[in-house]
Parts: C-alpha cells; structure tokens; sequence
C-alpha cells in the first residue's frame, strides 16, 4: 500500500494520500434491532450482554464478535470471543 486515492464530494477532484497502511472500521452500532423483542439483554448502546463464556441472560443463547459488550471491536477479538463461546457451548450443552 503506498496511500488512498480518493474523490472530494464537493468539488469532485481527485486527491491521494500517502500512506504506509490502514486500518478500516466498518461501523459503530451493532446491527442488532431484530432482537428487541427477544428477551436477550441488550445495554444502552444496544450491544448483547454477555458473561466470560458468551453466554446471554437466556439460559443455551450465546453471542460474539462486534454484536456483543466486549471492550474491543476489532476482527481478531471477534475471532478469540467465538472460539471461547464455541467452547462454551460445548460445556453447556454436555451438562443438559
């Protein structure tokens, strides 16, 4: 990556950025309407609370990733949560 070519809206010139890298973030707000009326625990910004496991105030639901309460947003976190809530899972689901 040498930089970011990119079109000023106002004035439709072209410009480009040097750059050594970037780091993109897709959205703040987590797409997470459709459960409102689910009965799963949402905080004030609308994220899924979780426990250290992934699991949810519904006993057998689990959530990862960006949707959750996590402190960090980043791919990579997402990643770690869900191995962990697979295993979770897997521990709830041998104890019914």
């Amino acid at each position: 990556m040498t930089g970011l070519r990119y079109v000023e809206r106002d004035t439709n010139e072209e410009k480009h950025l040097n750059l050594e890298g970037v780091f993109v973030r897709i959205g703040l707000v987590p797409s997470t309407a459709w459960l409102k009326y689910s009965g799963i625990e949402l905080n004030e910004r609308q994220d899924i609370i979780v426990d250290k496991f992934g699991s949810t105030n519904i006993s057998g639901i689990f959530a990862a990733g960006d949707y959750t309460d996590s402190a960090y947003k980043q791919i990579i976190i997402s990643m770690g949560s869900s191995a962990t809530n697979a295993i979770g899972a897997f521990d709830y689901l041998i104890r019914q």
